[in-house]
């Protein structure tokens, strides 16, 4: 658990403060190894009742943009696994992705103390919210030209 703590909260003061050097493959980096480590967790945790602490989205959303301004909207493919001649396509929002995925571990999970409570709450929010924002935003970083 602290392993997995130290790279979220590496990752959440690199969001806060990021180098202008690099800035965007550090935030990929930073983002694959989250997915790698939760993607590996074991769910085998006892679900939780702990209270959850929730963070104003438009100031986080405000913070993050300045911050990461050059980011903007992408394509996605919606139901990418039915290959037709004209896919149908959606758009994305990479600073809403970002938000949301720091949203989700800032106080959603990283205000929690309780080992077992800290992991089932990260595997939840991981599998049913950030994982897809996740994807779609590195997705977009390995395009992105900025």
């Amino acid at each position: 658990m602290e392993e997995i703590k130290r790279h979220i909260s590496d990752f959440l003061n690199f969001i806060e403060k990021p180098s202008d050097k690099g800035k965007y493959e550090l935030l990929e980096k930073h983002l694959s190894t989250i997915y790698s480590k939760v993607l590996n967790l074991q769910n085998s945790f006892e679900r939780s009742t702990g209270e959850l602490k929730s963070i104003d989205y438009i100031e986080l959303r405000k913070r993050i943009q300045i911050n990461f301004q050059e980011l903007g909207f992408y394509h996605i493919i919606l139901n990418a696994d039915e290959i037709t001649a004209e896919p149908e396509l959606a758009i994305g929002d990479a600073i809403d992705d970002l938000t949301d995925i720091v949203k989700d571990l800032k106080k959603e999970v990283m205000s929690l103390s309780d080992k077992e409570t800290f992991l089932w709450q990260l595997h939840f929010k991981f599998i049913a919210h950030f994982k897809e924002h996740l994807v779609s935003l590195m997705y977009y970083l390995n395009e992105f030209k900025g």
